[in-house]
């Protein structure tokens, strides 16, 4: 009982992020800005249903305690704002997944209370401006791409939810590598993905497509040091861990 009330004071204890981490955004004059409190996520409550997928829609709505969006439309700088952006969130947010398109970047950051998402950070930088929406309360990951799209990040249109959620089961080992096989596993709604290995000047050492639940390197040739293994579903990076080769 104690448990279950300070998670859920936990969860009506929750900032807005836009505030929290780009309180100099919404004081420049730049940058547009748009809030959106409980209240009107509230009024799915009051929207009936007409199928199954609506329904699970609507709920997923009814559990969003606000959202806010601060954004800017100079595409001279927009690249330079994403840059800076992306350092600000702190080590309690956990990179979901990252969508690089010919429209530019984005980058979708999660915090996590006792297993639920209570926060969500989408960062956006390319050819049509720069924009940080933040989400907070409990929140359904498949819901981003329709908030989101609401909101016109054109970017995040290509945004694939279930393959950010698998990429959260991904795991590698031997990590270190004593150089010989590495595993990646991966679960198998990330079949067809793209399992790569670079060196920390970002030059391709190799790549295998997935076509199964492992997938295996040989490092023996690697020299000692610090590599970057990434797995990609289409224009989704859904996992990025390094990989420490040292023999």
């Amino acid at each position: 009982m104690l448990v279950a009330a300070a998670g859920s004071l936990a969860m009506n204890a929750q900032q807005n992020p836009i505030e929290t981490y780009f309180s100099d955004f919404l004081s420049n004059e730049e940058f547009t800005q748009i809030t959106f409190s409980g209240k009107m996520f509230e009024m799915a409550n009051h929207i009936e249903a007409t199928n199954e997928e609506e329904e699970e829609l609507l709920e997923a709505f009814r559990m969003i305690k606000g959202v806010a969006v601060v954004a800017s439309e100079d595409k001279g700088s927009s690249r330079a704002n994403y840059t800076q952006a992306r350092k600000r969130p702190g080590t309690e947010f956990e990179s979901l997944v990252t969508i690089n398109d010919k429209d530019g970047n984005a980058e979708v950051l999660i915090k996590e209370q006792n297993g639920v998402v209570t926060e969500v950070l989408v960062i956006a930088g390319g050819e049509e401006g720069f924009a940080v929406v933040g989400i907070w309360g409990e929140i359904d990951l498949n819901t981003l791409a329709e908030l989101t799209r609401e909101f016109q990040l054109s970017m995040m249109e290509n945004y694939d939810a279930e393959a950010a959620t698998a990429g959260r089961d991904v795991s590698m080992f031997p990590n270190p590598a004593p150089g010989g096989q590495v595993s990646v596993d991966l679960p198998q709604d990330l079949e067809g993905a793209m399992v790569r290995i670079h060196n920390m000047n970002g030059t391709l050492i190799t790549e295998r497509s997935v076509t199964s639940t492992r997938v295996q390197f040989d490092t023996a040739n690697l020299s000692n040091g610090t590599y970057i293994v990434s797995v990609t579903k289409g224009n989704n990076t859904v996992f990025t861990e390094q990989l420490i080769i040292s023999k």
